[in-house]
């Protein structure tokens, strides 16, 4: 049975993939050609505002998701059913396209890219001009958008707060909260309150259920309302795959509970996350499913049995519905904890406080909130006064999340990466064995149990600062800093003096960085190119520190990013000097020899990153090669006209991006590959592909976004790796 599922899970991932890595769209999104054709709209656009460390960061950025139905690719046109991402950082073409419903179908002019493998889209497409409407979005479509209208336009009267929270926990819409608040909710271990998630469902359920047992109505006309109303919810919030995916976890706990069988509602569970993931398969790797189904686990399987345990162990005068709350959230955050920790979320107590208080708090919002979206169209007044009263209710939420945010004391700092998930793993089948077998264990070894889990959690809240690695590193050479999405490597060459090659996007990022490595003088700084997660940080490096000259690319592109360098070093009365083949300096017998650019290539692929200063590096016997962001055009090229060095570091280019040369791979040949990313980013950095690639050429490959701070040093004669994770 288990080979036959596995055959029959791979059978079907195969066919919803294929598509996506094969045909014209494939093809062209390979080459980066100029399609054009007919799309339908498949997702609602989302904005997000990047609210950065510098002016030229200030800007928004639409995704859109969108299925092409007809495509006419050099002339030839094919009939596809492929979907795609569409992004849009043009000002006027996000106002063209923000507006646009699911459903709708529009004629389109895009340049289209390769997405990462493993994306649920066939690859990027970058508009050219406005697309113009072919055919209107369903009836029901325009009638939800018309309630979510109604729900913003009922809260203008409402604090702020409650103009961000109450559609967050209405209709999943979070796009008008305030992102110091949205930090507070995650904080506090509320952020499932305001994404259409699980949480929704089942308040939704709940309050549909208690309405409904008040009017006294019969147990199956109770689950058929139910149900009802869970349909019409999907209609409101759109049916995305996470409203689908909360919806079906829904109904099966709705189902546990209305079975008269005694049968385990396992099975249920189990038959509807294999729907779920034949039906899409990209849910076998989100976050988001994984995080539903741990949940509705943890509420089918220990609700009662917790229950059971705190009205043995609570006083009585303490009431039901209060002991009912806390066992609710135990048992779902028991068993999405192995995930949070996955995820790097921050493991804080106050999540527990924070959920008991805020949860009864977010039936009467959602609530409210929908009953303002369906009333305004009728009466605007009324739903006005309907909106200020959910406001009320969405005030005291954010004051929770304010509060218990601030507690600081409350986290326990528990480990990441792999043995941090091991042992949350470890801890929850510990929590459960000892549940199911603490009745039957004597009083002695209850005492031991309770013993055990306080010194751990003591030692935990403690976190001793004891580490036995020291950093900086001794006989460090190089460090590549973990400043995010970006790159920012230090190459030592004298006592707090180090040539620094980037800076990152973020200051504080790499300040702490060098701050920690305790470089006081920089001799020389080297900007590659002008890209934001290379520069930006430039304010940040040069803070309290001397720094003697500054060397750049031959390439002023983006210009708002070259207006942005140049005005912080106008500010310092410094100068930046263009970097080209093959110049070469020499800082403290530590030697820099520009292998690149030698020429400008414009035209074949990111006309800035074929302009990335590459620089060859000799350090007490070690050979590093930085390259900027180069792409397969510029690195061919020096494969081609460069002799083999045989490096023994290599700083992969463009984070590791699947746009690369095997042939500049074997032509460096280095022992060690570092990779600067950031954890989580949007691009898919670094790729599968490159990573084997570099693997295959007999690297050893090293990742910021996964070790942190990565240091090149030298012990015994030899070149040694150390991170800070």
């Amino acid at each position: 049975m288990i080979l036959l599922g596995t055959f029959l899970g791979a059978s079907i991932a195969a066919i919803r993939i294929l598509p996506l890595v094969t045909g014209p769209i494939a093809e062209a999104s390979e080459t980066k050609s100029v399609i054009s054709g007919i799309a339908t709209i498949t997702s609602d656009p989302m904005i997000s505002q990047k609210n950065e460390v510098t002016d030229w960061s200030n800007q928004r950025l639409l995704r859109i998701l969108l299925r092409i139905d007809s495509v006419t690719i050099r002339g030839q046109t094919y009939e596809v059913n492929s979907p795609v991402l569409a992004l849009v950082s043009n000002p006027d073409l996000i106002a063209a396209t923000e507006k646009v419903l699911p459903g709708q179908q529009v004629r389109f002019s895009a340049k289209l890219t390769a997405a990462p493998i493993g994306k649920p889209f066939a690859g990027y497409l970058n508009f050219l001009e406005e697309p113009v409407l072919v055919e209107a979005a369903p009836r029901y479509q325009m009638l939800a958008a018309q309630l979510r209208a109604g729900l913003h336009e009922s809260l203008r009267l409402s604090p702020e707060s409650a103009q961000g929270l109450v559609p967050g926990l209405a209709i999943g819409d979070s796009s008008a909260l305030n992102p110091k608040l949205a930090e507070q909710m995650k904080s506090a271990g509320l952020t499932h309150l305001i994404a259409v998630s699980g949480t929704n469902v089942t308040l939704l359920i709940v309050v549909v259920l208690a309405v409904l047992r008040r009017f006294r109505v019969s147990r199956n006309w109770q689950y058929l309302v139910t149900v009802i109303a869970l349909l019409a919810f999907v209609v409101l919030v759109r049916p995305q795959p996470s409203v689908l995916r909360a919806t079906v976890m829904g109904l099966v706990a709705l189902a546990a509970t209305y079975s008269k069988s005694n049968r385990s509602p396992v099975p249920a569970l189990s038959i509807a996350v294999i729907v779920l993931v034949a039906l899409d398969p990209w849910l076998a790797v989100s976050y988001g499913f994984a995080l539903s189904v741990a949940a509705t686990a943890g509420l089918i399987l220990w609700v009662n049995r917790i229950q059971a345990f705190l009205d043995r162990t609570i006083p009585k005068r303490v009431p039901l519905w209060i002991i009912q709350i806390l066992t609710v959230t135990v048992a779902a955050q028991f068993a999405v904890f192995p995930i949070l920790v996955a995820l790097g979320s921050p493991i804080s107590l106050s999540s527990i406080p924070a959920n008991m208080l805020a949860v009864p708090l977010s039936g009467p919002t959602m609530v409210l909130g929908l009953l303002a979206a369906l009333v305004t169209p009728f009466s605007s007044s009324l739903g006005t006064f309907v909106a200020w009263l959910a406001g009320c209710f969405a005030q005291l939420i954010a004051l929770i999340a304010t509060f218990c945010a601030a507690i600081d004391w409350l986290i326990i700092p528990w480990p990441s990466g792999t043995l941090g998930i091991t042992l949350a793993l470890l801890a929850v089948s510990s929590g459960v064995h000892i549940g199911l077998v603490w009745r039957k264990i004597s009083a002695v070894k209850r005492n031991q149990t309770v013993s055990i889990a306080l010194a751990t959690i003591s030692l935990l809240w403690v976190n001793p600062t004891m580490s036995w690695q020291q950093w900086p590193i001794s006989n460090w050479v190089m460090v590549s800093c973990d400043v995010g999405q970006g790159d920012a490597t230090v190459i030592r060459v004298g006592r707090n003096e180090a040539v620094v090659v980037d800076v990152g996007g973020d200051p504080e990022a790499i300040d702490r960085c060098l701050t920690d490595l305790r470089i006081k003088k920089i001799p020389v700084l080297v900007l590659t190119h002008f890209h934001a997660d290379h520069v930006g940080g430039l304010e940040g490096a040069i803070r309290n520190r001397k720094v003697g000259q500054i060397r750049v690319s031959p390439l002023s592109d983006p210009l708002n990013t070259t207006e942005f360098v140049e005005g912080v070093l106008s500010e310092l009365n410094l100068k930046s000097t263009v970097m080209t083949f093959p110049e070469r300096f020499v800082a403290n017998e530590v030697s820099f020899t520009c292998i690149w650019p030698s020429e400008l290539i414009l035209g074949e692929g990111s006309d800035a990153n074929n302009a990335s200063v590459a620089v060859a590096v000799q350090v007490n016997g070690v050979s590093i090669l930085l390259t900027g962001d180069i792409e397969p055009p510029a690195q061919e090229k020096i494969a081609r006209n460069l002799p083999a060095i045989d490096f023994d570091v290599i700083k992969v280019a463009h984070h590791g991006s699947s746009y690369q040369s095997s042939d500049f791979a074997d032509w460096a040949n280095a022992e060690i590959a570092i990779i600067s990313a950031g954890a989580g980013n949007d691009y898919g950095h670094p790729a599968p592909e490159t990573i084997s690639l570099y693997e295959l050429t007999g690297s050893r490959v090293f990742r910021t976004d996964s070790d942190g701070d990565i240091a090149i040093y030298l012990q015994d004669s030899q070149i040694r790796v150390a991170t800070r994770r």
